[in-house]
């Protein structure tokens, strides 16, 4: 599981800092960084995949980057996760793409894996260290939704958590942050009868659904903009 992730100078982003949970529920104001997070695990699974230079061409590292390339010279990042943590360095290049400047492992003790600089591409998926880390990531599910549809698609994400999958959900909808603050709470209040109240919530009668979500941690970020430094603030 990805404990906290960290990044530097990539797009709207100066500097953000987040710890992921099971859930993970981000809601914003509008010019919030909250999009351009989302579009970070696209970026990873490019980096992943050995697409950088590709979709960097693609997407124009002058967009990627903080302020432009005139600006901004590379973007950074940290994965912290259970059992080792990753980093990677990106600069941008003449023809529009970007390549790894550097890339590293570590393990929990701080010894280093690999270290890899100065390549197109990343060697992470030719070393097979990553683990089985499975996320869903879904932006804004309530377009073109009915606001009564909205129960459908947390049932539906209750239903891919319990199968062993990370969620992270960017929305401006008050459904999702109202079922975070009640599932808190009756966690709380209830004990053992909390799968009783969820099913009543829910109008469903899937013991096993609830008593998975009664195990999970699920955590919201509110994305605002500090107009005054012109920074953004998460939590």
């Amino acid at each position: 599981m990805i404990k906290k992730i960290s990044i530097e100078d990539y797009k709207s982003i100066k500097m953000m800092e987040l710890e992921l949970r099971d859930i993970n529920v981000l809601i914003r104001a509008n010019g919030s960084d909250k999009s351009n997070f989302i579009s970070y695990f696209l970026l990873i699974h490019n980096l992943y995949e050995q697409r950088l230079c590709n979709y960097t061409m693609q997407n124009n590292a002058e967009d990627i980057v903080y302020f432009g390339v005139k600006h901004t010279q590379e973007i950074c990042s940290v994965i912290n996760c259970e059992e080792s943590q990753y980093s990677f360095v990106l600069q941008p290049i003449v023809n529009g793409s970007m390549f790894v400047t550097e890339e590293q492992c570590k393990d929990l003790n701080g010894t280093i894996i690999f270290n890899h600089r100065n390549e197109e591409e990343s060697i992470l998926a030719d070393l097979r260290l990553t683990p089985n880390y499975r996320y869903i990531v879904i932006e804004e599910p309530e377009m073109g939704l009915h606001p009564n549809a909205m129960q459908t698609v947390l049932l539906q994400v209750i239903a891919v958590m319990n199968a062993g999958y990370k969620v992270i959900i960017s929305t401006h909808s008050s459904v999702l942050l109202d079922f975070a603050w009640a599932n808190t709470l009756l966690k709380q209040i209830l004990g053992n009868k909390y799968s009783e109240a969820m099913k009543e919530l829910f109008e469903d009668d899937q013991d096993r659904l609830y008593t998975g979500l009664k195990t999970k941690d699920i955590k919201t970020f509110y994305f605002s903009r500090n107009e005054k430094n012109k920074r953004h603030q998460y939590g």
